[in-house]
């Protein structure tokens, strides 16, 4: 039977022996739920419940912003004691234009947090002995795991579900019933109130996007430090396609630090880390995708080569000129009609480009002429395509060795 909470729910001071089942609840403003576990055979569930958004109208004023912030944390969880297995299953978490928040605490054996919607921010700062699940849930917002503690091996979860920079760290997190509320602009009588839609929790989510978020270089750790902890779940696990998505995924965060060190503070060393990063994700993804190296390498060559086609070379001495008296052949009338003279045009055009493009290969994994092929303008351009050569193959190499040794 479906139960709904009109007002502010708080449970605390319970002691639970055995399990605690939360299900086919509503609540429209928000939840604190903080019992102690005590015994062998603990469980907590909290399955198909729906929270909605809490509007609040408590203003706090916060110095890192410089704004308002108006914190509100839809539900709190703080499972004190042993807790063998903790479920959040099945729950609708819907937010509104404001910021929602779930935050869990506590220490869990075995977390499974499956088929949930999360329109809210998902913040477990808690610890799991031996298995995380995370699977089958829709997620809009973001997904604060700068505090979470994975001590097992065997913990299941897909990058589809944390992709598109879902993962996020907090900037702040304090408490405001044990400060002086005056601090914040409040009344003591605004205690009670303040705690209904905060449940003592302020932060803010901290995503590396903003230039005062790259000046917190503390906080923007922790957010790397995040992607890091599940890319390492996935190599734990053999998920290979995971692992490295994660990593790029990581990696185009620093490249907006980057990006964002260089257009502040200028050098020579930010301009040349940001545009080394910045060809590395075009080049390899960071060093995760040697095919699309390949590919590139290809397109490179064969560019050099259209440009090497219209100058003369050693290794082609004849061909050009061979090459524009078949094709005076062809332009001119003639007994003999137009399939030989094009025939011939067409293997002396073959033959021209494929010494292109052999200039062009050679050139580019840098095998060695002697002297090069090649005077005038092109020389220099086959001695810049040398240098292109040598540098992507060296990163090409260093890539594919990455994924063999994986």
């Amino acid at each position: 039977m479906e139960s709904t909470f009109s007002v502010f729910f708080q449970m605390g001071s319970s002691i639970i022996t055995g399990e605690l089942w939360i299900t086919e609840t509503r609540f429209e403003e928000g939840a604190y739920i903080a019992p102690e576990f005590e015994g062998n055979f603990t469980d907590f569930y909290l399955s198909r419940c729906t929270f909605e958004p809490i509007d609040s109208n408590i203003q706090v004023y916060d110095d890192f912003s410089q704004s308002d912030l108006i914190p509100r944390t839809q539900l709190r969880l703080n499972l004190f004691g042993d807790v063998d297995q903790m479920f959040i299953e099945e729950n609708d978490f819907l937010a509104n234009e404001e910021d929602q928040i779930i935050y869990v605490e506590g220490d869990f054996d075995y977390m499974a947090v499956s088929d949930n919607i999360f329109e809210s921010h998902f913040y477990p700062a808690n610890t799991v002995a031996k298995q995380l699940t995370f699977l089958g849930n829709e997620v809009s917002a973001d997904l604060i795991f700068a505090d979470l503690i994975l001590q097992g091996k065997n913990n299941i979860i897909h990058w589809r579900e944390l992709e598109g920079f879902k993962l996020a760290s907090s900037i702040a997190i304090s408490t405001i019933l044990t400060e002086q509320l005056e601090a914040f602009g409040l009344e003591a009588s605004d205690r009670e109130n303040v705690f209904s839609q905060t449940s003592d929790l302020i932060f803010i989510p901290y995503r590396g996007k903003t230039a005062e978020e790259f000046e917190d270089l503390d906080t923007f750790q922790g957010l790397i430090s995040s992607y890091y902890r599940i890319y390492k779940v996935f190599k734990e696990n053999g998920q290979i396609e995971d692992a490295n998505q994660t990593y790029v995924e990581m990696k185009d965060v620093q490249l907006r630090q980057l990006e964002y060190n260089y257009k502040k503070y200028g050098g020579l060393e930010n301009i040349i880390q940001w545009r080394l990063n910045l060809l590395l994700r075009f080049y390899t993804d960071y060093g995760t995708n040697p095919s699309k190296a390949i590919k590139i390498s290809i397109y490179v060559v064969l560019i050099f080569s259209v440009f090497y086609f219209f100058f003369p070379s050693e290794w082609d001495t004849k061909s050009k000129k061979q090459l524009i008296a078949d094709y005076n052949v062809l332009v001119e009338k003639n007994e003999h009609g137009y399939f030989k003279p094009s025939l011939r045009l067409s293997i002396g055009f073959g033959k021209s480009l494929l010494n292109a493009i052999t200039l062009s290969l050679n050139s580019f994994v840098t095998l060695g002429f002697g002297t090069i092929p090649i005077t005038a303008l092109a020389r220099y351009v086959c001695i810049l395509q040398g240098f292109i050569g040598w540098f992507l193959l060296s990163v090409f190499t260093a890539s594919l060795i990455n994924q063999v040794l994986f």
